[in-house]
């Protein structure tokens, strides 16, 4: 007796008594032909002729035709039997067969038939890794397990808020209890849902993303699976028989889906990442002379001088969040015994560093309490060769600070000056950039408790 509440002979026997229904499912209605073209045209933009494509979870065979259109090398692999022998039938009657290299019956839990780094790209659409609920970090690992360095992974997964979004009537007649239960943990269970309904994880955008960076993938793109026709359903039958506006309403519907604030409102969330390359980072020959600076004050100050590879592979917004009263610091738990780390993360293209400062604080779920009202002023500038990484600091002090739940973060608390539970290297950042860049009543505790 196991208490995993992934189930793979459960999810076996859902997609064998499915049967076509999973070949008919994106064309039954114009909303799920939108949710196609979304889902092709992120296949489209990453598979090029003659890649070996792992394509997991592939069902009766939508995306492989797409696939095999691509002139990709396809490997198809599903926990089926029925749907495999779909796939096969499906190809032969639409010609895509022999695009098809082989066909396994697998658990995308393990998959030790493919060796390491033997695909190009792995696709996983319609739900993969919701299904595994929590042996979903495992099946992660194995698809970046047979991806190449530099391959891709274009996977979507089912959405939280999507889900209430197109079936909301469905949602409200659960009882309350039961719909807390499913927002804070994104489990459809059969305590929550009844055996007969579906037994899946629902994601978050920011989950999501966090998931995959977590696991080592550079995420590309990010996208909803359709948004602006999801709940029209007579209007859209109009539209999709009008073939001008239909065109019109399909690029509309690509770019509303990567809007940010669209993200969540789709039935799936789709994403293209990328498995880094091997030493990426390391392998520059350019080096430059790196002068620290720390601004105080209105006055700047220069720290550290040291020689540093570029490109770097990142640039970060970090948060110094500290307690007037004690110089105690927002530390945040990202894993179960983890060290700790600061708030705060990569910039993203056209952002600030302060404008990123405070969207890390939004998607860490902290805000703060009187923070004094010169922070963007007290900053550090470094760098840290063990991640290739440039970082931009905002030294904030605050009264308090409340912190909700965060996927980002299993824990997060005020660390006091003398523990000592950050990662190695960044205790000392820590304090150099306190004492080099915080108000002089708060640098003086840390002085103190040297």
């Amino acid at each position: 007796m196991t208490d995993d509440k992934y189930d793979p002979h459960w999810v076996e026997s859902h997609f064998d008594s499915f049967g076509m229904q999973e070949w008919d499912r994106l064309v039954a209605s114009p909303s799920d032909e939108i949710s196609l073209h979304v889902h092709n045209y992120y296949l489209e933009n990453a598979i090029r002729p003659g890649m070996r494509v792992l394509e997991i979870g592939a069902g009766a065979g939508r995306f492989t035709q797409t696939l095999a259109r691509l002139e990709a090398r396809i490997t198809i692999g599903d926990l089926s039997a029925v749907q495999l022998e779909l796939n096969r039938t499906m190809g032969e009657r639409h010609g895509f067969q022999e695009a098809v290299d082989a066909y396994h019956q697998v658990d995308v839990c393990s998959m030790p038939m493919f060796e390491d780094e033997s695909f190009d790209a792995v696709v996983a659409y319609g739900g993969v890794f919701s299904y595994t609920l929590d042996r979903r970090d495992k099946a992660l690992a194995e698809c970046r397990r047979v991806t190449k360095p530099g391959g891709a992974l274009l996977a979507s997964v089912m959405s939280l808020w999507g889900t209430c979004h197109r079936h909301l009537p469905g949602v409200m007649v659960l009882p309350a209890k039961k719909n807390e239960m499913i927002l804070s943990t994104g489990d459809l269970l059969p305590e929550t849902v009844g055996a007969e309904g579906n037994r899946m994880h629902l994601f978050r955008p920011e989950e999501l993303m966090f998931w995959l960076q977590q696991a080592g993938w550079e995420v590309m793109r990010q996208s909803a699976s359709g948004v602006l026709g999801l709940v029209w359903t007579d209007d859209l039958d109009a539209i999709r028989n009008d073939a001008k506006k239909w065109k019109a309403l399909l690029a509309m519907e690509v770019e509303a889906c990567r809007e940010k604030h669209a993200l969540a409102m789709g039935t799936h969330l789709i994403v293209e990442a990328v498995k880094p390359l091997t030493g990426r980072g390391e392998a520059s020959p350019m080096e430059i002379d790196f002068q620290e600076v720390f601004f105080r004050d209105n006055q700047c100050f220069t720290g550290e001088r040291k020689r540093v590879q570029v490109p770097f592979s990142r640039v970060t917004a970090r948060a110094i969040v500290l307690r007037q009263k004690d110089g105690a610091i927002l530390g945040t738990q990202h894993h179960t015994d983890a060290p700790f780390a600061l708030p705060g993360g990569a910039m993203e293209d056209g952002e600030t560093a302060e404008q990123a400062v405070i969207r890390e604080l939004e998607e860490e779920n902290i805000r703060l309490i009187s923070a004094n009202a010169d922070w963007r002023t007290r900053v550090g500038v470094d760098s840290y060769a063990g991640y290739g990484e440039l970082s931009i600091w905002f030294v904030i002090v605050v009264e308090d600070a409340e912190v909700h739940h965060s996927y980002e973060n299993i824990i997060t608390r005020w660390v006091q000056p003398e523990e000592d539970v950050w990662y190695p290297h960044l205790r000392d950042r820590i304090r150099n950039l306190i004492l080099r860049s915080a108000p002089a009543a708060v640098s003086e505790i840390w002085q103190n408790k040297e």
